[in-house]
């Protein structure tokens, strides 16, 4: 009894200590946000004023930046800029800084020229101002995202992708060739990777090149075509991963977490197996729904099915961030509603 109590004592204070953490690690964040607002707003009159800011102008920016800080973190709050993983910056997150910015500029504006009747506030400056943030903290985001794509490729397996189509894009690998089967990409670049020829010559180019991995970036591809594929790199000693059928893709949707073993299944032509959904629906349907480990293989899918019959709310749950904030983005672009 004394042991699982220990245990259950033990569980509950390593909850406790990633809470402070996320928490404290939050503090710095916020830090340097009010530190691009304030460096935004003093450009921005620096640059109105042509790097000769009277006095009087001087007085008034420092009177009002406080209340410029205090407006602009109000309207990051619901937009989440506080929040994420900068390493996987968005064009949502990119898109929310614009509008959070924009905001905070009106209602900034409606403070000043309203209700403190500051009319000596130049107008330029709130315009000045949101460009200059917009700018700093998409900087700020895309800077941490470039620097975690390039550590990524200095440690990245030299990986052959077989397949030069839209599932074919991906950025934690260090891709040295395509191969494709149309004649018309081939001696062409797909961001600044060649493809290299086809299926023909893809013992010279395992040969050449020497991978590390061979993917087959084919989703739509059936077993026949993948087996056609394996007889023709037979004498590849390293692994060959694959993507998912297209069923089996969120809307169609490929990204690197979808990238796996290949299994015998790939191998096989399978029809699908029919199920009656709408038990499932009425089940779900207008419920709210924890899932527990959702970042993984399993939780993640079951994230996705049940999206579908329109829950009121899904929970998820896992200890593991990255995988947790993959998940949530994935749910979001795929059911806005």
């Amino acid at each position: 009894m004394r042991r699982f109590q220990s245990r259950a004592v033990r569980e509950r204070k390593s909850g406790h200590r990633r809470r402070l953490l996320l928490q404290y690690r939050r503090l710095p964040i916020i830090a340097l946000h009010v530190a691009l607002i304030a460096l935004s707003n003093y450009l921005a009159f620096w640059l109105k004023f042509d790097g000769r800011i009277p006095m009087n102008e001087t007085a008034l920016f420092l009177n009002l930046l406080p209340w410029l800080v205090l407006i602009r973190c109000l309207t990051f709050i619901p937009f989440k800029l506080f929040m994420g993983l900068w390493r996987y910056t968005s064009v949502l997150e990119l898109r929310n800084i614009i509008i959070a910015s924009a905001l905070g500029s009106l209602v900034f504006y409606g403070f000043v020229h309203g209700y403190l009747k500051q009319i000596d506030y130049p107008r330029s400056i709130f315009i000045i101002d949101t460009l200059l943030l917009i700018f700093l903290m998409g900087g700020v985001r895309l800077s941490r995202r470039l620097l975690s794509m390039t550590r990524h490729l200095e440690g990245g397996r030299k990986v052959l992708i077989y397949g030069a189509g839209d599932a074919a894009e991906m950025n934690r690998y260090d891709p040295i060739g395509f191969v494709d089967d149309n004649p018309a990409k081939i001696g062409q670049q797909i961001h600044g990777v060649p493809v290299l020829g086809s299926r023909d010559d893809i013992a010279r180019i395992i040969d050449v090149h020497k991978p590390d991995e061979i993917l087959l970036a084919i989703p739509s591809a059936s077993g026949a075509q993948i087996r056609r594929i394996l007889n023709d790199v037979v004498a590849f000693k390293g692994p060959i991963k694959t993507l998912p059928s297209l069923d089996k893709l969120p809307n169609n949707r490929v990204g690197v977490s979808q990238i796996q073993n290949l299994s015998v299944e790939d191998l096989l032509d399978r029809l699908p197996v029919g199920l009656d959904l709408g038990p499932v629906h009425d089940l779900v349907r207008g419920k709210n729904v924890l899932i527990t480990g959702a970042g993984g293989s399993i939780g993640s899918e079951l994230s996705r099915q049940i999206a579908k019959f329109q829950p009121a709310q899904i929970i998820l749950l896992d200890n593991a961030e990255s995988a947790l904030y993959n998940i949530d983005n994935e749910l979001k672009r795929s059911f806005p509603n």
